[in-house]
């Protein structure tokens, strides 16, 4: 070959790298051959390599020879469906639109909570209008529906006097009951009632315990395994005292009302168990008023224990009057008060008459508006709703050193229960 023929052919190979080189942008279309021989000398090798994507850029910098696959790594899970609603990332657009199912919440407006707190229910947020004053709530519009409103709208309401205006004697509200009574097992939901409003021309809204639905619900009371028996050896059933003997005097009304286990140790009404407490009641047993703790922290394995919180919170002291002596008393003596906050009625504030209790009870009581009305005073059995039942009344018999009032399952008045055995109860409390 000739030294032209050479030369020809080493420009055609200088062009063929320059152009080349040029496109790579490590060259330029004048470079001469010594420049293209270093630019090419300083070209480095990078193997294969594997990136995952990640808040910042990242990037393969240029003149440089890709010896391997260089791989971005992906991911199934990129998808609309998991990227929130306005979001886009790498260019997929999300749809989610994230938080909890609230298809079944039952709020329906801001009415129904406290100002300055939100909610979601059915895919629309919710802002409390309910105004708080120094620690009061106040409530420019309590909702006509008793069941739709807070229990501290109620006793908002209640302590105002002006509950009237809004609810009606008869109305119900729902109540969760959870936990154990004595030996009664509850998770259920069961309605309360109104009996009384400012009952006695005192403000505040009586309830009893308890239906089954929130209208043309049936009448109940509870009932426990022992139901129509009697028991004696201090297990906590649904007699009025625990303790006693197999005869005469059985199971003693001694100390009444105010004295009885039940009211302290089933009811939770008063969180002061009786003097001789885990013993047959004796002519000297004597109760105890009520203190405010009964409320914020219940006896356990009570009625109030199973009480939601926000109730117990609103619930109101009740002073109120009964024999609390027992033992075939008929005095006015031995009609005084007890500070009680889940008591059972007396049977004057059931059947507005005086049959079988102290006949001084009455002069201090009153008929609760429920039963003056003409409502029924028979009760089923919260657990089997066909079957009638036997409720406690608070009053003691004065013919009797054992035996408390009660209602049967007539909706009659009845006096020889003896405090040993277990019956249903519906007890009050007042907001």
């Amino acid at each position: 070959m000739s030294i032209s023929s050479q030369i020809t052919r080493i420009t055609e190979l200088r062009n063929r790298l320059r152009t080349k080189l040029t496109a790579m942008e490590l060259a330029t279309s004048t470079s001469k051959l010594e420049d293209l021989t270093e630019a090419v000398e300083d070209i480095t090798a990078k193997s294969a390599q594997t990136y995952t994507p990640g808040t910042t850029n990242q990037t393969i910098a240029s003149g440089q020879y890709l010896t391997g696959a260089q791989t971005i790594s992906g991911d199934a899970n990129l998808t609309a469906a998991n990227i929130a609603s306005g979001v886009s990332i790498f260019g997929v657009a999300g749809t989610h639109t994230g938080g909890t199912d609230t298809s079944d919440a039952t709020m329906t407006s801001g009415g129904q909570m406290l100002d300055g707190i939100t909610a979601y229910a059915r895919g629309t947020k919710f802002t409390g209008t309910i105004e708080t004053y120094d620690g009061t709530v106040e409530s420019t519009l309590p909702d006509p529906v008793l069941e739709n409103n807070l229990w501290v709208i109620i006793s908002t309401e209640a302590q105002k006097g002006t509950a009237g205006n809004y609810w009606a004697v008869g109305d119900t509200k729902s109540v969760a009951l959870s936990g154990t009574v004595g030996t009664l097992a509850l998770d259920t939901t069961l309605y309360v009632y109104i009996i009384g409003i400012n009952h006695r021309g005192e403000n505040g809204i009586t309830f009893q315990g308890f239906k089954t639905a929130q209208t043309s619900g049936v009448d109940v009371c509870l009932i426990d395994s022992k139901y129509n028996t009697m028991s004696s050896d201090g297990s906590k059933y649904f007699n009025l005292n625990h303790w006693g003997s197999s005869s005469t005097p059985y199971n003693t009304n001694y100390g009444g009302w105010k004295g009885c286990d039940l009211r302290y140790d089933i009811l939770g009404s008063t969180n002061i168990a009786p003097s001789g407490y885990g013993s047959t009641p004796t002519t000297s047993r004597v109760g105890y008023d009520a203190q405010p703790a009964t409320t914020t922290s219940p006896v356990s394995n009570t009625l109030m224990s199973c009480l939601p919180s926000d109730l117990r919170a609103v619930m109101q002291p009740m002073t109120i009057y009964t024999d609390n002596t027992g033992n075939r008393s008929n005095t006015a003596a031995n009609v005084n008060t007890s500070v009680d906050y889940l008591p059972l009625l007396a049977e004057f504030e059931v059947f507005g008459t005086r049959s079988y209790a102290n006949q001084y009870e009455q002069n201090s009581q009153a008929q609760y508006a429920y039963y003056s009305a003409g409502n029924s005073k028979v009760k089923y059995i919260h657990s089997s709703t066909g079957t009638t039942a036997n409720w406690w009344e608070r009053s003691p018999s004065p013919d009797s050193s054992s035996a408390f009032c009660s209602v049967n399952t007539s909706g009659h008045g009845y006096k020889n229960y003896v405090s040993g055995y277990s019956i249903g109860l519906a007890p009050i409390f007042l907001v």
